[in-house]
Protein backbone atom coordinates (compact mmCIF):
# COMPACT_ATOMS: atom_id res chain seq x y z
CA UNK A 1 0.00 0.00 0.00
CA UNK A 2 1.43 3.51 -0.99
CA UNK A 3 1.36 5.81 1.68
CA UNK A 4 0.18 9.89 1.19
CA UNK A 5 3.41 12.01 1.25
CA UNK A 6 3.52 13.89 3.94
CA UNK A 7 3.15 17.55 3.94
CA UNK A 8 6.24 19.07 5.49
CA UNK A 9 4.93 22.15 6.36
CA UNK A 10 2.28 21.32 8.13
CA UNK A 11 4.65 19.08 10.67
CA UNK A 12 6.41 21.81 10.93
CA UNK A 13 4.05 23.42 12.45
CA UNK A 14 2.19 20.55 14.17
CA UNK A 15 5.96 19.99 15.88
CA UNK A 16 5.90 23.63 16.63
CA UNK A 17 2.76 23.66 19.14
CA UNK A 18 4.06 20.43 20.33
CA UNK A 19 7.42 21.13 21.48
CA UNK A 20 6.29 25.06 21.88
CA UNK A 21 8.36 26.93 19.44
CA UNK A 22 6.61 30.35 18.18
CA UNK A 23 7.42 31.43 14.41
CA UNK A 24 9.25 34.15 16.01
CA UNK A 25 11.47 32.36 18.05
CA UNK A 26 12.42 29.65 15.12
CA UNK A 27 13.31 32.40 13.16
CA UNK A 28 15.29 33.94 15.81
CA UNK A 29 17.33 31.09 16.69
CA UNK A 30 17.53 29.84 12.98
CA UNK A 31 19.38 33.45 11.87
CA UNK A 32 16.11 34.04 9.68
CA UNK A 33 12.78 36.23 9.62
CA UNK A 34 9.78 35.24 11.05
CA UNK A 35 8.02 35.49 7.53
CA UNK A 36 10.25 32.91 6.24
CA UNK A 37 9.41 30.21 8.44
CA UNK A 38 5.64 31.24 7.86
CA UNK A 39 6.33 30.75 4.37
CA UNK A 40 7.22 26.91 5.25
CA UNK A 41 4.32 26.27 6.84
CA UNK A 42 2.80 26.26 3.67
CA UNK A 43 5.47 24.02 1.54
CA UNK A 44 4.36 20.27 0.81
CA UNK A 45 8.14 19.56 0.52
CA UNK A 46 11.60 21.75 1.19
CA UNK A 47 15.20 21.23 1.14
CA UNK A 48 16.67 18.52 3.15
CA UNK A 49 19.15 21.50 4.63
CA UNK A 50 16.55 23.36 5.79
CA UNK A 51 15.01 20.11 7.55
CA UNK A 52 18.32 19.57 8.95
CA UNK A 53 18.90 23.17 10.37
CA UNK A 54 14.93 22.77 11.71
CA UNK A 55 15.77 19.80 13.37
CA UNK A 56 18.77 20.88 14.57
CA UNK A 57 17.22 23.94 16.23
CA UNK A 58 14.30 21.68 17.50
CA UNK A 59 16.29 18.94 18.83
CA UNK A 60 15.54 16.45 16.97
CA UNK A 61 16.29 13.99 14.41
CA UNK A 62 15.38 13.98 10.59
CA UNK A 63 13.11 10.88 11.30
CA UNK A 64 11.75 12.46 14.20
CA UNK A 65 10.16 15.06 11.95
CA UNK A 66 9.14 13.01 9.31
CA UNK A 67 7.94 9.62 11.15
CA UNK A 68 7.05 10.27 14.60
CA UNK A 69 3.78 11.78 15.88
Amino acid sequence: MIEEPIHLGKRLKELQSKRNFSTGELAKMMGVHSQQVSRWHTQSDMKVSVLADICYWMEMSLDEFVFDD
